[in-house]
């Protein structure tokens, strides 16, 4: 029986599986629990000192806004970093936001106190955390222990539905009132928002169908099996149900054999254990598996509302199946340079950026070295620096006679 593997390699989807023999405890962070007042700097406003403390559940950066009137009206995911979503954690003063500051000394002399952190915001845009802390030292405990926290995170998150992942903040978009639970009009905008095109009557008869209580609301793990129903996978239920009775194991069955059989719609509340899915690792799709390293990628896969026992539920299974682990294209081989570079380079396709140094437009907008970072980061391999005479005789980076940000070629 062939493989079941995801066509797509480039599915932006992340496969974290710890080794054999390791754990992964939760990192010591002794600073960021017991919190303190960092200097913030914003895209506008001036900057202002904050406090700031790691939430309970370790999973996000908190701080309190400068302005009550914010505090009340803004959801709480505006104050606040998700360290499941942060990209990386930079030192220094590279940002847009510090570029604003760099005539003022009294920020630039502190740049061996300041830290970045580049994340996507609860709106789905990348934007950054910028802070000053009060010295070295500081800053070095800081930077130290949110590193960790999200090196534990990234690994954390293993195979978890990005889908979901992102779902889960526009919902905290969509919850203005804090209160857990959104109404049909609430939730009928949030699918619209989700770029799911449905008509309003059919997600009103799943929203009275989900909705048991009948509290005319649904709360986040109902609306998650609105979701799952909206993006129901009728191949991967089939592949399910034969893992599930065991046909997906017969001798001489290939998978087409079983795509059209009748699947109950309860079969997706069930769960298999470990040696069942180690078994589906092995003899379906053929990979040479411990069953520790099975346990292991099974805690990997759970979900942030799943119980945290030894068994995998449908969705994880089903975000397992369409991960870049189970791609049918080699992994190795998307990580590392195999083809043939001795070539003149007219004779290959550069993935290129053009005025790199621009945080938005090339007449006006801010410049930054953080840009020459993203750019690298996502495969660009030809970048532009816009070199010109500074006032003070070095070199710049900059849009030529425009108002762009300048920043130093250093």
């Amino acid at each position: 029986m062939s493989a079941l593997a995801s066509p797509d390699p480039l599915r932006e989807r992340q496969s974290s599986t710890l080794p054999s023999g390791e754990s992964n405890p939760l990192p010591p962070t002794p600073s960021l629990s017991s919190g303190a007042t960092l200097l913030k700097l914003g895209r506008s406003g001036a900057p202002g000192k904050r406090p700031f403390k790691l939430s309970a559940d370790a999973q996000r950066l908190e701080w309190s806004s400068g302005s009550f009137l914010k505090t009340l009206t803004s959801p709480a995911a505006a104050t606040a970093v998700d360290l499941t979503s942060v990209k990386r954690v930079t030192r220094g003063q590279t940002t847009v936001p510090f570029v604003r500051y760099k005539d003022d000394k009294s920020i630039t002399d502190r740049a061996g106190c300041s830290f970045s952190i580049v994340y996507e915001s609860f709106r789905g845009d990348e934007t950054t955390l910028d802070v000053v802390c009060g010295d070295g030292e500081e800053m070095e405990r800081w930077y130290g222990e949110v590193a960790a926290l999200v090196r534990f995170h990234n690994v954390a998150k293993g195979d978890q539905d990005q889908v979901l992942r992102f779902a889960r903040r526009q919902w905290a978009i969509a919850d203005k009132d804090n209160s857990g639970s959104l109404d049909l009009k609430e939730i009928t905008s949030l699918i619209h928002k989700l770029n799911i095109d449905l008509e309003p009557s059919f997600i009103k008869q799943k929203f009275t169908e989900l909705d048991v209580d009948d509290s005319n609301t649904l709360d986040y793990l109902e609306f998650q099996n609105l979701l799952d129903l909206l993006n129901r996978r009728e191949d991967i239920i089939h592949v399910w149900a034969a893992l599930l009775d065991g046909s997906i194991f017969r001798p001489g069955r290939s998978v087409q054999s079983f795509m059209f059989a009748k699947v109950p719609s309860s079969i997706r509340g069930e769960t298999i254990d470990a040696p069942l899915f180690r078994r589906f690792l092995r003899e379906v799709q053929g990979a040479d598996i411990t069953a520790e390293q099975t346990e292991l990628k099974i805690t990997a896969m759970k979900g942030e509302l799943d119980p945290q026992d030894n068994k995998l539920r449908y969705r994880a299974f089903k975000a397992y199946l369409t991960s870049s682990e189970n791609c049918a294209y080699s992994l190795e081989k998307q990580t590392r340079v195999y083809q043939d570079m001795s070539q003149p380079i007219s004779h290959y396709w550069c993935a290129s950026s053009h005025n790199t140094y621009c945080e938005t437009d090339q007449l006006k907008g801010y410049s930054s070295v953080n840009r020459y970072i993203n750019d690298l980061l996502k495969g660009c391999r030809c970048v532009e620096l816009d070199c010109w005479d500074g006032p003070k005789g070095d070199p710049i980076i900059y849009h030529g006679h425009t108002l762009t940000g300048q920043i130093s070629f250093k």
